[in-house]
């Protein structure tokens, strides 16, 4: 199995975005490709659910805080220094440098522009935004085997035949 290359950079990244009739489907996807993600198919740099609900309020539904994430890891990191020197101050040091880089890391997909996209939602609707950096085609597409008919792709930036695979598997159309 060939294994995402950790070496992408952010400029390496695509931007999918799929929709779909309700937000249950979006959610589920979300959670296939972060189990494939898990097994190294593919490598998100993030994934979002866009819901847009039955009185047109649009939600960002974000996988992961990345300045709490950062906070957590840091204020640990401080506990174990303070306790390694005794002194206490070192969990609020590292409380605040994790939230920093947490939210200095935060790199994903502009929430204006997945507000904007989730506004021409018709209500009830939803939308999975995923920037993806790399990708072992032949295995997602074998993972998303269920979701075939059940969405539409908006975008897909993709070389050539693995956006015509995308497009055939969940459209239900046939590859060019």
């Amino acid at each position: 199995m060939e294994q995402p290359d950790d070496s992408a950079r952010i400029s390496d990244t695509r931007l999918v975005v799929v929709a779909f009739d309700n937000a249950a489907e979006a959610f589920d996807m979300r959670g296939v490709l972060t189990r494939l993600q898990e097994v190294h198919t593919m490598d998100a740099v993030e994934m979002v659910v866009v819901v847009r609900d039955e009185k047109g309020k649009v939600t960002l539904h974000q996988q992961d805080n990345l300045a709490v994430i950062g906070a957590t890891y840091g204020s640990f990191a401080g506990l174990l220094a303070s306790l390694i020197f005794l002194n206490p101050s070192g969990v609020l040091l590292g409380l605040g440098i994790g939230a920093i880089s947490g939210r200095l890391s935060d790199v994903g997909i502009s929430d204006a522009f997945m507000r904007e996209l989730g506004s021409t939602l018709t209500n009830g609707t939803s939308a999975l935004f995923v920037l993806v950096r790399k990708t072992n085609p032949d295995e997602v597409v074998a993972g998303l085997q269920r979701f075939a008919g059940r969405c539409r792709v908006l975008q897909a930036p993709l070389p050539p035949e693995n956006e015509a695979r995308l497009r055939a598997l969940l459209e239900r159309k046939d590859p060019e």
